[in-house]
């Protein structure tokens, strides 16, 4: 087999690992990322030369896009060394979302051909667990590793961000506290979950919390079940200040 045909077989395979995901006319600004943890994979630009641009969704304005045409280029590129994560894909385009160390959030969609998907970690040191990881200014993480377990202290808000709601006592909050033997890059305060299914859809009567390592991210679900009224974990972390 011809070095062009390995090379178009691959991204095959990386397309079908996918399939099914995207709608047409899905939009990869619409992913909920926390509902998404069994299938979120890693992936870095495939030259060391290249700047990769992400490519805005479909609008009123471009309905032509999502396509690799410049009408479609957004100004957020990722050079090589920058980590992605990506969800579902449509056609040659996959959708990603690169966090920055201050947890600002790029998404949109990356080409196929330009990406490089790592294999999948399958072992993790528990060392590497350990840090403050952040969300956003409403949900922080603290992970401590003791031996071959991970001691897990989460806290978060819902409306912490709003001065109303603060001045008037309207902020509602949630924490969970575990410790845990992580199984290759899956961490969870439940010992039954295998990482094969989302925790969104899970029974409520407990706080269920599940975390994935997928390079510098800490991708994270919950049930919704840590705390007040539209407090969630579930989301996308980085190591505060890295």
């Amino acid at each position: 087999m011809s070095r062009r045909a390995r090379f178009s077989l691959a991204l095959l395979c990386v397309a079908v690992t996918y399939a099914g995901a995207a709608r047409a006319g899905s939009l990869c600004g619409d992913v909920e990322w926390q509902a998404r943890l069994p299938g979120l994979r890693l992936a870095t630009a495939r030259s060391p030369a290249l700047k990769v641009n992400f490519i805005s969704d479909r609008t009123e304005k471009n309905p032509q896009c999502p396509r690799k045409v410049p009408a479609c280029a957004k100004r957020a590129i990722i050079v090589p060394g920058d980590e992605v994560l990506t969800a579902m894909s449509e056609g040659p385009l996959i959708c990603a979302l690169y966090m920055s160390a201050q947890g600002i959030a790029t998404t949109g969609w990356l080409p196929l051909e330009d990406m490089v998907f790592p294999d999948p970690v399958s072992a993790l040191p528990t060392e590497d667990w350990s840090g403050s990881w952040k969300r956003d200014e409403e949900a922080n993480i603290e992970l401590k590793a003791v031996g071959d377990r991970v001691h897990m202290k989460g806290v978060a808000t819902w409306g912490g961000r709003n001065s109303q709601r603060v001045a008037k006592g309207l902020v509602n909050t949630g924490e969970f506290s575990a410790s845990a033997a992580p199984r290759g890059n899956l961490l969870s305060n439940d010992p039954a979950y295998d990482g094969t299914e989302s925790l969104n859809e899970a029974g409520k009567s407990a706080c269920l919390v599940a975390m994935k390592r997928l390079g510098r991210y800490l991708a994270v679900s919950d049930n919704s079940g840590c705390g007040g009224m539209n407090v969630t974990f579930g989301g996308i972390y980085v190591r505060d200040g890295k």
